[in-house]
């Protein structure tokens, strides 16, 4: 009986050791090409801290181009008390593909962790950050 329940332990802890290491690869993300594996018009839907955590929505706009341009378009919400309705702001900045991640000119890193033709998932220096294709553009 005691035998049993030891190659049981052994067979659950190599189990959940396996899963570990997929989630680890998993979380490590995808490598990145250039800048035409990102390339196109998004919006960013939500953030989370961990990747299954609780989302926040979000809803700006960011433009990958495939000559290495990002733009990203924001709504300032703390605006609106300021000016009686929120104004936007958009930063555009050069980004790279750095062992294959992308890197912004002031040092932001984000590494691919799912990209589907019509959705993205980057892991970046706050979190999770879930785009979704711009249908509008």
């Amino acid at each position: 009986m005691r035998r049993r329940s030891t190659i049981n332990i052994i067979i659950g802890n190599t189990i959940i050791a396996s899963g570990l290491a997929a989630s680890m690869t998993y979380a490590q993300g995808i490598a990145i090409q250039g800048p035409a594996d990102v390339a196109g018009n998004w919006v960013l839907e939500s953030t989370a801290i961990y990747l299954t955590g609780k989302r926040a929505p979000e809803g700006s706009k960011w433009v990958f181009g495939a000559d290495g341009n990002l733009a990203r378009t924001s709504l300032y919400k703390f605006s609106e008390s300021l000016t009686g309705g929120g104004s936007e702001g958009t930063i555009e900045e050069k980004f790279e593909i750095k062992d294959g991640k992308i890197v912004t000119a002031n040092g932001d890193t984000f590494a691919l962790i799912e990209r589907k033709p019509d959705t993205m998932t980057l892991k970046g220096p706050f979190g999770y950050y879930f785009l979704k294709k711009n249908e509008e553009e």
